[in-house]
Formats: C-alpha cells, sequence, structure tokens
C-alpha cells in the first residue's frame, strides 16, 4: 500500500513537470515567432550503457527546429566510447553525424575527445568539460576547435522527487580565429525519475561574433538520458 503511494505520486509528479515543460515550450514558440525568429528549440535522447564498472557505450541523438519557420534544420546522431577513471575523472572518445539545412542538406563529421571532472563542495556539484573536436565539411573548411564548460548544480529532494536545478557557462575557441566562436549561458532543470531515467529541461543564451558585432539566440531544449 506504502509502495503504490510513492507510486502514485511520482506519476503526479512527472505529470507536472511535463505540464510545465509542454507550457515553457508553448510559450517561447510565441515568443520566438513575435520577436523575429531568435529562438529555436531542440529534443535529444542520450544513452549510457554500461560495459562494467570502468567503460560505456555512448549514443546520443538531437533534433533542432527554429521558432520563425518551425521545420526540421539540424539533426545529428553521435556515438562513443567513456572510461571512468576515477569518481572524479572520466574519458571518452566520440564521432558525430551531423546534417544542417543551408537550402539543402550539409554533411559534417566530427569526432571530439573530452575530458570530464567532477568535484563537490557541500551540497553543490561542480563539473568541467574540456573538449576537442575536429570538424570535417565538404562546404567549408575543416577546422579544430576547443569547447569549455562549467556547470554547477545543487540537488534537491522532496519526499520521492529528486531534481537538480543547474547553471553552466560554456565558451567555443576555433585555432585559426582570434576570438572566442560562441559562447552558451544556460539555466535548467535535471529531474531523476527514476534509477535509470532523467528529463532535463532548459534554456540558454548564445552569443556568436559577427562582423563587428554579436548575433544572438534564445534555446529551450528538452533531452531524455537513460542509463543502462
Amino acid at each position: 500500500m506504502f509502495q503504490r503511494q510513492i507510486m502514485d505520486t511520482k506519476q503526479k509528479h512527472i505529470t507536472i513537470l511535463l505540464i510545465v515543460l509542454g507550457g515553457i515550450f508553448c510559450c517561447t514558440t510565441s515568443y520566438g515567432q513575435i520577436d523575429g525568429g531568435d529562438w529555436s528549440h531542440r529534443y535529444g535522447l542520450r544513452t549510457n550503457i554500461s560495459l562494467g564498472n570502468s567503460f560505456q557505450f555512448l549514443t546520443m541523438q538531437e533534433f533542432r527546429f527554429p521558432s520563425a519557420d518551425p521545420q526540421l534544420n539540424y539533426f545529428f546522431h553521435e556515438m562513443g566510447i567513456g572510461y571512468k577513471q576515477n569518481k572524479m575523472l572520466k574519458t571518452d572518445l566520440r564521432y558525430r553525424t551531423a546534417f544542417d539545412k543551408e537550402g539543402q542538406w550539409l554533411l559534417e563529421h566530427r569526432f571530439h575527445v573530452n575530458q570530464h571532472v567532477k568535484w563537490k563542495v557541500g551540497k553543490f556539484s561542480f563539473k568541467y568539460r574540456f573538449r576537442t573536436e575536429y570538424r570535417v565539411r565538404k562546404e567549408n573548411d575543416n577546422e579544430w576547435r576547443i569547447r569549455n564548460r562549467l556547470m554547477v548544480g545543487y540537488p534537491v529532494k522532496i519526499s520521492v522527487l529528486e531534481f537538480t536545478p543547474f547553471l553552466s557557462e560554456e565558451v567555443f575557441f576555433d585555432f585559426e580565429k582570434p576570438l572566442f566562436n560562441r559562447s552558451r549561458l544556460e539555466t535548467g532543470i535535471s529531474f531523476k525519475v527514476s534509477d535509470s531515467v532523467s528529463i532535463i529541461g532548459a534554456y540558454f543564451w548564445q552569443v556568436r561574433p559577427k562582423n563587428d558585432s554579436f548575433n544572438d539566440e534564445n534555446v529551450f531544449k528538452i533531452r531524455l538520458k537513460l542509463d543502462i
């Protein structure tokens, strides 16, 4: 009886979360259409499959839609292998196939290596990721790029409801350009549905240099994460 009450409570919390995420989606879609199309939406799935105590097989898919013209304009599939050195350090090697619609669909092959470091200060959890990636593009020059991301989260547990609000900053650098390529300031919530399922809803503000000024974009994203 008690376990059934816990499950019913958790189902109510999940329903409320989905309603909130759906409301945010509707609001950002409407605002994006009014504000000239500087909003976009991204939906993804990330899967981590355990291959023992230290290794993981990693996959990720994402689909992107601009608000001004809600047609798919970018998607990618990614896979790789992750190796966990200890509780604080993890390294993974990944390959991504991406399609970007610029009049026609353009193909990109991307290889990247990621070094992850995580630690805690009190209840706050910190994560730092250093990524080196090589982009192979037929219509543009191939390029090397570095991405640095720092994230801080604070886990919250209310009854059976577990979630983590977080804030992060990510900066992109191209090897052949003097300035940063782009910057992303992100905030969101990671909601733990079960030990193996999480839902992440987030918003980030992205800024990129363009000529003598900057071009900004508002992005809302939802991602489902599976740990198997």
